[in-house]
């Protein structure tokens, strides 16, 4: 091997490693925080969990629970977050009969980074499942990542049009508000 295919190959090395780093620098701590907290004072109290369940029931969401999020597993923040945000009305619901206050789920801001955060994480799960899929070949990894990267191109040039096609959660947390996507534009830069 050429020392400079050697150092063409090394350059790709642990690419799925680089793109759980990736997904660490997105400066969305605020939002993981309120979820996370918010789910273990759910998930936490195993009355309170049966409580939570039993409000579900009478929804038509066949899954009735939440998901605990673990760092250890980064993955499982992406779903967490969906789960969240499919489950947002009823967890309003069920902290405000607990007499709790979360001052976070009221706020436009929060929510619509709640929704940008959990697009982000869904789009970031999938290349992630893919790049760990079986026999797949280093030729194959790259273009998966040089087809996120058109991805993330592409959601700009969405943005920059304040076009959520893309951004399903943010859409659903955006409501009646105006989007301003400078911010999540640099954010996907």
């Amino acid at each position: 091997m050429k020392e400079d295919s050697f150092s063409n190959f090394m350059s790709y090395h642990c690419i799925i490693h680089q793109e759980i780093l990736c997904c660490k620098i997105l400066p969305f701590e605020h939002v993981m925080k309120i979820v996370t907290k918010i789910i273990n004072s759910i998930r936490a109290v195993p009355l309170q969990h049966r409580l939570f369940k039993a409000l579900l029931e009478g929804t038509e969401d066949k899954e009735n629970y939440l998901i605990l999020h673990t760092e250890v597993r980064w993955l499982s923040k992406g779903k967490v977050l969906t789960r969240f945000v499919s489950l947002i009305e009823e967890i309003k619901t069920f902290i405000n009969n607990r007499r709790e206050n979360y001052d976070e789920l009221a706020d436009s801001g929060w929510l619509i980074d709640l929704g940008f955060l959990t697009d982000i994480m869904e789009k970031l799960n999938s290349l992630n499942l893919e790049l760990q899929s079986k026999d797949k070949s280093l030729a194959e990894m790259i273009s998966s990542v040089k087809s996120f990267k058109a991805i993330l191109e592409l959601l700009i040039s969405n943005l920059q049009i304040n076009s959520l096609v893309h951004f399903a959660h943010m859409k659903k947390m955006l409501g009646d508000n105006e989007l301003n996507g400078t911010l999540f534009i640099k954010h996907l830069q």
